[in-house]
């Protein structure tokens, strides 16, 4: 589900974020600002944690997820780059842990924005 303008929000009130800036919105510099963050909030927002999920690229931010049956704790997730300048998408894949483990590096899978996944 998409949320907060470009966040993916998971089942437990967690939040991957496709973009992460502490200063004002620049169409130019959103590019390069991709996130590699996890945001957990309890339901009433009283008890907020943010963990990294590896190193940031900056071109690169989250665009899809979904928790892998039976592991409740681990989340596949597809990160999307968008460059409008070299008319360039790409989408790579990656497993973490909702604690910030990488379980699968990014891994490049396609030419093309991809901003849904299912699982079976």
């Amino acid at each position: 589900m998409k949320l907060l303008n470009g966040a993916t929000i998971t089942k437990d009130g967690s939040y991957l974020p496709r973009r992460v800036s502490f200063k004002a919105y620049d169409q130019l510099l959103d590019e390069e600002r991709g996130s590699n963050w996890i945001i957990s909030a309890d339901e009433n927002f009283e008890h907020i944690r943010l963990n990294k999920i590896g190193v940031v690229t900056p071109t690169r931010g989250f665009s899809t997820m979904k928790f892998i049956p039976g592991r409740p704790n681990e989340i596949i997730a597809i990160k999307s780059e968008e460059i409008k300048a070299k008319d360039l998408n790409k989408s790579y894949l990656t497993v973490f842990s909702l604690d910030g483990k990488i379980l699968l590096p990014e891994t490049y899978i396609a030419d093309e924005k991809i901003e849904g996944i299912e699982i079976y």
